[in-house]
């Protein structure tokens, strides 16, 4: 896959959230942790209050060191974009996304289809 390299405004993503060990790891588990992931968020997505675009995001961020169990430990997110301060499903979570310079991947999900 190829990125793009995007400008993006900040965002604020509402979602599902997991930890994942990272695909650099030998223990990764990325493969087995997100997609069933995906799966989980469209199954509540009715649940989100209005969508500001048409996307769904998936963002990766770095857990500080306390909070990890292990080095390779990072934390994952896949949401939409929502208007500031909306209500939070239970079991869901919020990220505020800086604005900055972004690799976009564009991956479409079969087996999400069916969704």
């Amino acid at each position: 896959m190829n990125p793009q390299i995007v400008e993006l405004p900040a965002l604020t993503l509402l979602g599902l959230q997991t930890r994942f060990i990272g695909p650099m790891s030998p223990e990764a588990n990325n493969q087995q942790v997100i997609p069933p992931l995906f799966r989980q968020y469209f199954a509540r997505q009715a649940e989100l209050p209005p969508a500001l675009d048409k996307f769904t995001y998936g963002a990766c961020d770095c857990l500080p060191e306390h909070e990890r169990t292990r080095k390779d430990e990072l934390s994952y997110l896949v949401g939409a974009s929502v208007a500031d301060r909306p209500p939070v499903p239970a079991g869901m979570t919020i990220w505020c996304v800086p604005p900055h310079t972004y690799a976009l991947f564009r991956q479409p999900w079969p087996d999400c289809a069916t969704r």
